[in-house]
């Protein structure tokens, strides 16, 4: 469910500097009816992934050291985009 444009990505991903920790990607929040199951903080907001999301290298390096306490203690729902946010919020920063 996604559409690219290669001759517009990659003219922009070259100008993004991958030694930052950078997740990009549309923002989601949740319906205001699944809040509540997601267990999202207030202001917590995650990418969605249907349209698409970057992680920079930088990113994937700090969050590495955190997926398995992510796995064990932060998951609490079955939506993977909404998950790797919470990880990446709660464990690397926002």
């Amino acid at each position: 469910d996604l559409y690219m444009r290669p001759d517009v990505l990659i003219p922009f991903l070259d100008t993004v500097d991958s030694t930052e920790p950078i997740y990009m990607g549309q923002p989601g929040f949740g319906r205001p009816e699944d809040r509540r199951r997601l267990k999202l903080e207030d202001g917590e907001v995650y990418c969605m992934g249907g349209p698409g999301v970057f992680y920079s290298r930088a990113l994937l390096k700090r969050l590495r050291p955190h997926i398995d306490i992510c796995m064990k203690e932060t998951v609490v729902s079955y939506n993977e985009d909404v998950e790797v946010g919470r990880c990446i919020s709660r464990r690397v920063g926002r």
